[in-house]
C-alpha cells in the first residue's frame, strides 16, 4: 500500500491510523439532496360565481412521489377560495369576491 505524505510531513490522517495500526473509519458519503419536484404553469377560466373544478397540472419528481400540492404564494384575500382535494383535483370557488366585475372584465 502507497502513502503520500501531506505537506507538512506528517501524513494524512489515513497514514497516521495505517502507523498506529488502527483501522481509518470509513468515509461516509452524504445522502443524496431531495430535487423538487417539477411541474408545468396552467391556466383555467371560470365565470365570476361558477365553481371551478379540475386536475391539477402534471408534476414529476425525481424519486418518483408526488405526495401533496401546494401554493408557493396563497390567492390571497378577496380572490376566491383555493382547495385542493387528495384525489389529485382542486376545486376555485370565486365566492362573490368578483361580483363587482364589470361584464367582460377579468380580475386576478
Amino acid at each position: 500500500m502507497f502513502y503520500a505524505a501531506d505537506d507538512a510531513g506528517e501524513g494524512n490522517d489515513q497514514e497516521q491510523e495505517a502507523a498506529s495500526g488502527t483501522e481509518p473509519e470509513p468515509e461516509i458519503e452524504p445522502e443524496p439532496e431531495n430535487q423538487v419536484p417539477e411541474t408545468s404553469d396552467d391556466t383555467r377560466i371560470t365565470d365570476e360565481t361558477t365553481v371551478l373544478e379540475s386536475e391539477s397540472p402534471a408534476a414529476t419528481d425525481a424519486d418518483g412521489t408526488i405526495e401533496s400540492y401546494q401554493l408557493v404564494d396563497d390567492v390571497g384575500t378577496g380572490n376566491g377560495n383555493l382547495t385542493f382535494n387528495a384525489d389529485g383535483t382542486y376545486s376555485f370557488d370565486p365566492g362573490t369576491d368578483f361580483d363587482s366585475l364589470a361584464e367582460g372584465e377579468a380580475g386576478m
